[in-house]
């Protein structure tokens, strides 16, 4: 099975194993296969001072969030960008006085849980019978 933008892949079922993907044509190195739009993005806990929190681009010298002092931004423009998921989460980080990790960032994004006012993700969930 060909699913629609993945040309050069098929779709496989391996007893035993589940499905998979196969290469329809030879593929090389630095070749895209396929791109999706990420459901949940979050920097790792161990990056949060040297990434920008919206484009993720690691930059010498970041902007902090005034409020929760954890995000960090590129400028202004990265800032205003981000503020419609960060400000439920900015709050929340203000409320509690700690920052979730990473796994439960990311997870908060990828469920669209409204935990404590953080916000649900944008964007349908996939159904696995799709892929």
């Amino acid at each position: 099975m060909t699913i629609a933008g993945m040309e050069n892949v098929e779709v496989f079922t391996s007893e035993g194993k589940g499905r998979g993907l196969k290469a329809t044509k030879e593929f090389w190195a630095a070749d895209v296969i396929f791109a999706e739009r990420a459901y949940s993005a979050v920097v790792f806990d161990s990056l949060v001072n040297f990434v920008c929190h919206t484009c993720f681009k690691r930059q010498e010298k970041l902007h902090r969030c005034g409020q929760c002092k954890f995000a960090h931004y590129c400028d202004r423009t990265c800032q205003k960008d981000a503020w419609v998921n960060h400000k439920n989460e900015c709050s929340a980080i203000k409320r509690h006085g700690k920052v979730p990790s990473e796994n439960v960032r990311s997870e908060r994004g990828l469920w669209g849980g409204d935990c404590e006012g953080i916000p649900k993700a944008r964007g349908p969930l996939v159904s696995t019978e799709l892929i």
